[in-house]
């Protein structure tokens, strides 16, 4: 009996310490699912914008990391956002707590309003283990369409400035 509960033991030991070990660091597939909340300033646009999106890419195992993602949001007003990005992230540490810097560049498509903007954001934040903590600053440009009596016609407007915090699960 004591036999099997010391196996027993090491064996839950030995799970334990795998389940410590840098993710960060390894070569291979990684992804996440990642919760972030936006607050939208700008000169014609004050508000917020949450976001709930999905990172699929190659770890390359020196801290680097290159993945595509896509995503839904909706901002106060209840309007849906569709954005689809490309993510780049560098962790600095090979270790189970790890501060990174992140940039991220894509599109989000509005189909409501009929808008598409295409924006850059860079963040930064920790790694604890399977989970992520963010924050950053977003600049985007979009373009809209209007509709009158006239027919239709586009605009370009910027946002200035999108401040965000985001929390993810790293897989």
């Amino acid at each position: 009996m004591k036999k099997l509960f010391l196996f027993l033991l090491l064996v839950a030991c030995s799970l334990t310490l795998s389940a410590q070990e840098s993710r960060m660091f390894r070569k291979g597939y990684r992804g996440n699912l990642e919760i972030g909340n936006y607050a939208v300033f700008g000169k014609d646009k004050v508000g917020g914008l949450a976001l709930l999106t999905t990172t699929h890419g190659y770890s390359f195992g020196d801290g680097a990391f290159v993945g595509v993602g896509l995503g839904v949001g909706a901002d106060l007003n209840g309007s849906l956002y569709f954005p689809i990005f490309m993510d780049a992230k560098y962790n600095f540490i090979d270790g189970r707590t790890s501060p990174f810097a992140a940039i991220r560049t894509g599109l989000r498509y509005d189909p409501n309003d009929e808008y598409i903007s295409c924006g850059i954001a860079l963040g930064g934040g920790v790694d604890f283990g399977r989970y992520s903590v963010k924050l950053g600053y977003e600049y985007s440009v979009s373009k809209a369409n209007d509709y009158d009596h006239y027919g239709s016609y586009s605009y370009i407007y910027a946002k200035p400035s999108m401040l965000f915090c985001s929390f993810a699960f790293n897989f």
